[in-house]
């Protein structure tokens, strides 16, 4: 080999080991600012998206979580938070927008402002600190809380056309002054996955809209405008909320009568105040299969939907009927029972007790009409073995009904 090749072969190495030692660096730069960013403040982040188009991407790192990011609209101003960091806020403005850092250092919390400024509506601003957001978040849902003294059509159009993101809604109206046009708007564009919460204002007696309950889920704190009809007609429904109602002891019965029979799922919760005459309307329930068993607020009613229909899927039903109000509840066999009333695996069982007491009570009913004697017997001993199986899962009978002790 002569020294001119020789001399080029060890170039061509050393450019060959140069490359990989660069690819090798990048690499590990990478994995390092991988690391890096996922042990650092959420706000820290934030701002070090900010610095560079480099740290831009790399921040996208985090893109594999969830976050469901709440608007906050006050008069003059948004904040942005995450329900699961409250240290973490964006204030959104006309002249741009700041992370508030609430960072505890010596037993004292000092706050941090970082700001980005861009004039441009508050919406606008709002927009861009979201953007910057969605590029280190995957969002299951945008919650929009408008905290203004009223509002207009033009702020939800200029909004909606900025904001457009492919998980649903849930639009929470706290305090707002009622606006027949601005609610009607909200009622036509919403999707049926998305949520609307009309908080701490009156609505007019006569209000009416083909949309109101069908969405995903709605709370009307007035609800004085709801007809019984409205409750009857709803399919579907994660939750709706009715904070007061003109609802009679014979409007609860006939609510309830027709969430049992139906067809369909109508909602998997519901609540609703009523008004309370001289007595509790719990007469309904003694003619239901089911059990009692204590919940957070007190006894709840357990039993399965009469309906047999492919469609409706969530068949076993809770009842709760207080003072005033009541609460429903539904959901799949395969489910447990909504976290919200229950704390721990309490309720496990429920839909087991409940498909005992129904084949319990169709051999009682075999029974009675049963003449031979052996076969009287048998079906003694299948009830009596089916009773064996309730006190296993902690049920008992009293006065003819059915408690569960857990």
């Amino acid at each position: 080999m002569t020294a001119s090749s020789f001399f080029k072969t060890m170039v061509t190495k050393s450019n060959w080991l140069l490359t990989v030692f660069t690819i090798s660096s990048i690499r590990l730069e990478i994995v390092a600012m991988n690391y890096i960013c996922q042990s650092m403040h959420l706000p820290l982040i934030f701002n070090f998206g900010h610095t560079s188009k480099r740290m831009e991407s790399v921040v996208q790192i985090l893109k594999d979580s969830s976050q469901c990011p709440n608007l906050n609209f006050y008069d003059g101003y948004c904040t942005i938070d995450f329900w699961n960091n409250k240290q973490f806020k964006v204030v959104c403005n006309t002249r741009g927008y700041k992370i508030e850092d609430r960072k505890q250092r010596f037993g004292l919390y000092s706050t941090y402002h970082l700001l980005h400024t861009k004039e441009g509506t508050i919406i606008e601003n709002t927009v861009r600190a979201l953007n910057q957001l969605k590029k280190m978040f995957k969002f299951n849902m945008v919650f929009l809380n408008i905290c203004t003294k009223t509002i207009k059509v033009s702020f939800f159009e200029e909004l909606f056309s900025k904001i457009t993101f492919n998980p649903g809604y849930k639009i929470t109206m706290d305090g707002v002054k009622f606006d027949l046009d601005v609610v009607n708007y909200l009622l036509n564009t919403l999707k049926a996955e998305d949520y609307f919460v009309f908080w701490n204002s009156d609505m007019p007696s006569d209000f009416k809209h083909e949309n109101a309950f069908k969405l995903q889920g709605v709370v009307y704190m007035d609800g004085r405008w709801v007809q019984v009809e409205d409750v009857l007609k709803i399919q579907g429904a994660d939750f709706v909320h009715l904070h007061e109602t003109n609802f009679t002891v014979a409007n609860v019965h006939e609510i309830i009568d027709r969430w049992i029979n139906s067809e369909v799922d109508m909602f998997k919760n519901f609540n609703a105040q009523y008004l309370f005459d001289d007595f509790l309307p719990n007469a309904i329930l003694d003619d239901l299969i089911g059990f009692e068993q204590m919940c957070l607020f007190g006894p709840m009613f357990f039993t399965l939907a009469k309906s047999t229909s492919a469609a409706r899927v969530d068949t076993v039903l809770a009842i709760a009927i207080r003072q005033s109000y009541f609460i429903l509840c539904a959901w799949k066999p395969t489910e447990s029972f909504p976290v919200e009333y229950a704390k721990g695996d309490a309720y496990k069982d429920a839909y087991k007790i409940l498909t005992i007491l129904n084949k319990k009570d169709k051999l009682e009913k075999e029974m009675k009409q049963e003449t031979d004697g052996y076969e009287r017997n048998r079906l003694a001993e299948e009830i009596q073995e089916l009773v064996e199986k309730m006190w296993d899962l902690g049920g008992r009978f009293e006065n003819g009904k059915v408690y569960v002790d857990r």
